[in-house]
Order: structure tokens, then C-alpha cells, then sequence
């Protein structure tokens, strides 16, 4: 079994952020409203966040045959959907 390399993952990602960080920088030296824009949601979806903390779905085993460790709503919808197929 072949093992991935990380380290070159990691750079990428981080390259890919770097050019998405400077293309937002760009965009909003040519239009300024853009920083008023993001200035205004960012803080929104982080006071977001901590209003609805705890409210999306962890789901740990997500490939995991085992399905006993999920609520039992979403037990259901794998049931269901495992026996559709």
C-alpha cells in the first residue's frame, strides 16, 4: 500500500491559499467595496458559528460498515438508501 506524501500536499494547499489570498487582495484594490463587503460578512459567519455551535452532522465513520455508532435518523436514511441501490 502506497502512502501519500503530505509534506507535497500540504504545499500545494498552501499555494492554492496564497493565490486565492492574493487574488481577494487584488480584487479589492480595484474594488474597494469588496473589503467593505467582506468586512461586514466575515464577522457575521463567525457570530454565525457560535449562535448554531453544535448543530451540523459529525459523522467519524463515514465509510465504516458499522453504522450503529450514528443516530438513529441517519440510520435510518442509510438503510434506507443502502437498500435503494
Amino acid at each position: 500500500r502506497q502512502t501519500v506524501d503530505r509534506t507535497t500536499l500540504h504545499r500545494v494547499w498552501r499555494v492554492i491559499l496564497a493565490l486565492l489570498a492574493s487574488a481577494v487582495a487584488v480584487a479589492c484594490f480595484f474594488a474597494p467595496v469588496l473589503l467593505v463587503v467582506i468586512g461586514v460578512l466575515l464577522p457575521l459567519l463567525v457570530c454565525a458559528r457560535f449562535v448554531y455551535r453544535r448543530r451540523d452532522r459529525y459523522i467519524p465513520n463515514l465509510y465504516s460498515r458499522d453504522i450503529a455508532v450514528y443516530e438513529d435518523d441517519y440510520q435510518a436514511f442509510v438503510r434506507r438508501t443502502m437498500s435503494d441501490l
